[in-house]
């Protein structure tokens, strides 16, 4: 490897990795104006990521065991190519250790890597700005080790070597909000080098290995005034020929101290306009024609759903209502009836049915098997529990097909008083409809009749018959 590369990753300690690290995020507080969710417009984007390693080699393998986690991070150079593609600068240093037996292997190393992002989140498969968004990565690198150990042969070891690398892995990233995400990912290199655990058992196998796992920060960067054929030429004079400073765009900001030296502004924006004067400066408001709210990147929300006009296909949508990420209702079973309007919205149904699916023959002859369950004992209104499970049942079905009407009716035998037969029946049908209630079904689709003995099903000379004609059925209304 070069020399000159070799020298600037060797400069790469763990120690110099993490000042990096805090120096960035530092910086990039201080740039916190300027920074937003990476798009077309938003190409560059810095990172910084702390990361454990484990190996894997002629020793033996450490991967994904998180036996002995050992720290390293990095930094990275972002830039956004297409919906689809990122590539991707490294800088990054770690360690990596393994013990097992008689062997050991202690290392040290840095790397530079240039990757190829693949994102399915290119608004295809997944939105740009989904919450969550996977993504794949290829490249190659050059890495420095420094290691130390005992290898296969019980002979102990001091390697340097220094070579290039190959390197895949898949990541997640985590969209928080337009100024930062967070991302998690895992790459396993492939150096082109099989000596740095000191058994170089087979050189040309590249066998020794190493595996990253990382979580990092990405911020995307905008410049703060895309008028970039606008800007000053700061190597002409910052006075006119009186000796005042000049102020090109007129709004009593002199060009030196005036963040939109080209564009009349405002004194509380550095000199930058606010056209819609929503509070939010035109660099930073996504609508800079429309007033809106600074939680919407300066966009308006005109029905309050939580989705900017810009991005909401229903922007009228009443107050109360859900609704989908397109900002349309809802419909979560996707019936073609929004959830509002739906009778049953977790259940697919007909739009002429109110988004209620139609009733089919197996649910009517399960509403007549449980009638043919439910039994009362001896001259009361108090339901068996063996009669409850298929009540419970029943009642689910009443809650799934919220249209279907019922109504219960109770009979009974001939055997004593006509008039306190038709009372009973009336107390057993009443009995089963209380129950149902109870257990969620809607009361106002339920009617209770009791009968008494006057509609027999069979013949009440024997004890047969009689058996039969004390029963409870349901009539389906609707």
């Amino acid at each position: 490897m070069n020399k000159s590369v070799n020298y600037t990753l060797n400069l790469l300690t763990m120690k110099n990795i993490y000042l990096l690290f805090i120096i960035a995020f530092f910086l990039l507080l201080g740039q916190s104006n300027t920074v937003f969710s990476q798009t077309s417009n938003d190409r560059m984007g810095i990172g910084m990521y702390i990361s454990t390693y484990e190996y894997q080699g002629d020793l033996g393998s450490d991967f994904f065991r998180f036996s002995d986690p050992q720290g390293g991070g990095g930094v990275s150079f972002n830039y956004y190519l297409s919906p689809s593609f990122d590539i991707d600068a490294y800088l990054k240093a770690g360690k990596v250790n393994y013990f097992v037996d008689n062997f050991s292997l202690r290392a040290r190393f840095t790397s530079a890597d240039l990757n190829i992002k693949y994102k399915f989140y290119n608004d295809k498969i997944f939105k740009e700005d989904a919450l969550v968004g996977p993504y794949l990565m290829f490249g190659f690198g050059s890495t420095s080790i420094r290691s130390h150990g005992v290898g296969k042969d019980l002979a102990s070891y001091s390697l340097e070597p220094n070579g290039f690398n190959l390197q895949t892995g898949l990541g997640l990233r985590f969209h928080i909000n337009n100024s930062f995400s967070v991302v998690i990912q895992s790459r396993q290199y492939f150096p082109f080098i099989d000596d740095y655990d000191g058994s170089d058992l087979n050189a040309s196998n590249g066998k020794d290995r190493y595996l990253e796992h990382s979580i990092g920060l990405i911020f995307y960067l905008r410049p703060k005034n895309d008028k970039k054929a606008e800007l000053l030429d700061w190597s002409k004079p910052n006075t006119d020929n009186t000796g005042a400073l000049l102020d090109t765009d007129g709004d009593s900001i002199p060009d030196i101290k005036d963040k939109c030296p080209m564009e009349e502004g405002l004194a509380k924006f550095n000199g930058c306009p606010d056209t819609d004067f929503d509070g939010i400066p035109d660099w930073k408001d996504y609508c800079p024609t429309k007033q809106g709210l600074e939680k919407n990147n300066g966009c308006p929300d005109s029905d309050n759903d939580g989705i900017v006009d810009i991005f909401d296909e229903c922007p009228d949508t009443k107050a109360g209502i859900l609704v989908n990420y397109k900002g349309c209702p809802r419909d979560y079973d996707r019936d073609g009836v929004p959830d509002y309007l739906d009778k049953a919205p977790k259940i697919p149904g007909l739009v002429e049915n109110e988004g209620a699916p139609a009733l089919d023959q197996k649910v009517a002859e399960q509403i007549h098997f449980t009638a043919k369950n439910v039994h009362f004992k001896t001259g009361s209104s108090v339901l068996s529990e063996s009669s409850k499970k298929y009540l419970n049942e029943l009642a689910q079905i009443l809650v799934d097909y919220p249209k279907i009407k019922l109504q219960i009716e109770g009979h009974t035998d001939n055997t004593g008083n006509k008039e306190k037969n038709k009372i009973l029946s009336q107390k057993r049908a009443n009995a089963v409809l209380d129950y149902l209630v109870k257990k969620g079904a809607n009361a106002n689709n339920l009617e209770a009749i009791g009968y008494g003995q006057d509609k027999p099903v069979a013949s009440n000379a024997d004890s047969d018959g009689r058996s039969l004609n004390r029963r409870v059925e349901f009539k389906i209304l609707e």
